[in-house]
């Protein structure tokens, strides 16, 4: 299968909790014992449910980290997924104990949007079929994401209120949040250090007098994008003289502070990194604006919202928590 196609699966399997079944009736499980991790009244979380969504983890930290590190951050995720799969659980339970349904209208869309991310039919069934998943399956999943969604906004979302007295005084309080910062848009010349330079430490004689050479060329008139394009060793030598912006404090110290003082269409003397000889031309400057109430409102509200929703989850789950049985392990919690 193609690979892009299955990490899109495996990433969206993973946001609707595909990887995992809800689980059935202990008693009626009694064959998966030995594989249990937890219960949560009457489901069950499987060890082979948990490794499905281990997976993609493990293999982006075994290509990432070696040794007792990736044993510690997978130990760390393991954790987190199990407590997440609880959670889950517990959602979905008070979803059917509330009698919530979701229509089939619903399902349907919920299917559609799940196809247009493969962008064909056969690529989805390609997809579903390297996991051994049937339609069927998907579309039961993707109810209960559907359920799970429902009960989150009218537990959580629809009992969130954020005044407009709240919105004022958060913006009272974080102006310097919604000013748009300081930034220069800069064109760059690279000439980089050899290798026995850098390791040591010490002056490139040789690079050094190759960007003044240049730097006086680009001053007698000659276009200093072309110059970059012919001879800069930089990752940006083919940017065409577009630039790149640059935010306040995003360099190093020293580049910093003088592309910064730079007039806008100027050009910097040589500066020295430990990488090599730079020149850098100010294509054009955009200074601190701080925006209006207005213009920050609605973000503003979006915060807040966001905000208020956690805490409430968070003091929500809990109840549902307390009022459950919950053992990991053999242990309850």
């Amino acid at each position: 299968m193609n690979m892009k196609i299955k990490k899109v699966l495996i990433t969206v399997l993973f946001v609707i909790g595909l990887g995992f079944g809800f689980g059935g009736h202990v008693e009626a499980k009694q064959e998966l014992l030995d594989r249990v991790v937890a219960v949560v009244n009457d489901d069950i979380i499987t060890q082979s449910e948990l490794d499905g969504l281990l997976r993609p983890l493990y293999e982006q930290y075994m290509r990432d980290y070696s040794g007792q590190t990736v044993m510690k951050m997978l130990a760390e995720a393991q954790d987190k997924l199990l407590s997440q799969l609880i959670e889950d659980r517990l959602v979905y339970q008070e979803a059917l104990n509330k009698k919530l349904d979701i229509s089939e209208t619903e399902i349907e869309r919920e299917m559609i949007a799940f196809r247009q991310r493969f962008g064909s039919e056969a690529k989805l069934e390609e997809a579903l079929r390297s996991e051994n998943i049937s339609i069927k399956d998907l579309q039961d999943k993707l109810k209960k994401q559907a359920l799970v969604r429902k009960l989150h906004e009218i537990e959580v979302r629809s009992k969130v209120v954020v005044s407009p007295r709240e919105v004022e005084e958060y913006f009272a309080a974080h102006q310097s949040e919604f000013a748009a910062p300081e930034q220069i848009r800069i064109t760059s010349l690279t000439i980089k250090k050899s290798d026995e330079s850098r390791a040591k430490g010490i002056t490139d004689e040789d690079a050094q007098g190759r960007l003044r050479a240049l730097q006086e060329r680009a001053k007698k008139g000659e276009d200093f994008n072309k110059l970059i394009e012919e001879s800069s060793e930089d990752k940006h030598a083919d940017q065409g003289g577009k630039g790149n912006w640059i935010l306040r404090g995003q360099m190093i110290p020293a580049v910093d502070e003088i592309i910064f003082a730079t007039p806008e269409g100027q050009m910097t003397d040589v500066i020295e990194t430990p990488i090599g000889y730079h020149l850098f031309k100010v294509v054009e400057k955009q200074l601190p604006v701080q925006k209006t109430f207005e213009q920050s409102r609605d973000q503003i509200y979006d915060i807040l919202f966001q905000k208020k929703s956690e805490e409430r989850f968070t003091r929500w789950i809990e109840d549902l928590r307390k009022s459950a049985y919950i053992s990991v392990k053999g242990k309850k919690i």
